[in-house]
């Protein structure tokens, strides 16, 4: 699922979702989920997948393994723990939307 994103392109919520669904894989083995339970409104802390630094590094991760950028100096969304939220806060900043 790992791959660099072509920039020229708008991302769209599908891919984005299922490049974070592939980051996350290790935390779904080791919390015994399985990833096509996770709905788009599970949140990422408050369910227990992962802590504050997993997060940060979830981060790091999507920056290095697939092209995308992310700035938490310019986060709009109020839940960004929440995976529809972080969806649609990666796309808003990588496709230029204000």
């Amino acid at each position: 699922m790992r791959g660099t994103i072509v920039m020229s392109q708008q991302l769209n919520f599908s891919e984005v979702r299922d490049i974070i669904l592939g980051e996350l894989l290790p935390y779904f083995d080791k919390a015994g989920i399985d990833p096509s339970s996770f709905d788009n409104d599970h949140d990422l802390l408050k369910s227990g997948l992962m802590d504050s630094l997993d997060f940060l590094d979830l981060v790091e991760s999507i920056e290095e393994n697939n092209g995308l950028t992310f700035d938490f100096t310019n986060v709009k969304e109020p839940d960004i723990s929440r995976l529809e939220c972080f969806l649609d806060e990666i796309i808003r900043q990588n496709n230029g939307s204000s």
